[in-house]
C-alpha cells in the first residue's frame, strides 16, 4: 500500500495532543528563566495569579500555556517572546517552517 499523505494532508489537530514537543520545550524555558531570575514556582504562580501545580503542568510541557498567559511571562520576566523559542526559531530572513513530526523541524531557505 502506497502512502500518498503529504505535508499538506497533515491536519493541525494531529498537532495539538499532548505532549508536543514544542510545549515541552516551551516549559523547560520558562521554568529556566523563572529559575534564573531566583523566583520559585509558587512565588511566580502567584504573581500570574494561576496555581502552582497549573504553573508545574505548563513547565513539563503536560499542558499547553495560552498566548495571553505566556505575554504575562514574558513581562514579568522582563524578555522578549522570542526569548522562549531562541533555540528552534531559524533566522528571520528567509525563514521556512515544516510541522514538527517529533521535535520541531527547520529549514532555511537557500
Amino acid at each position: 500500500m502506497q502512502d500518498n499523505s503529504s505535508q499538506e494532508d497533515i491536519q493541525p489537530a494531529n498537532f495539538l495532543t499532548l505532549p508536543n514537543p514544542i510545549d515541552i520545550y516551551l516549559g523547560r524555558r520558562i521554568a529556566l528563566i523563572r529559575a534564573k531570575a531566583c523566583l520559585s514556582r509558587q512565588a511566580f504562580a502567584d504573581k500570574l495569579g494561576i496555581s502552582e501545580p497549573l504553573l508545574n503542568r505548563f513547565e513539563r510541557g503536560a499542558e499547553k500555556i495560552p498566548a495571553s498567559l505566556l505575554w504575562y511571562v514574558a513581562v514579568f520576566l522582563e524578555q522578549d517572546i522570542d526569548t522562549f523559542f531562541c533555540d528552534i526559531l531559524p533566522e528571520k530572513n528567509n525563514r521556512i517552517f515544516k510541522l514538527p513530526e517529533t521535535e520541531p523541524t527547520f529549514l532555511e531557505e537557500k
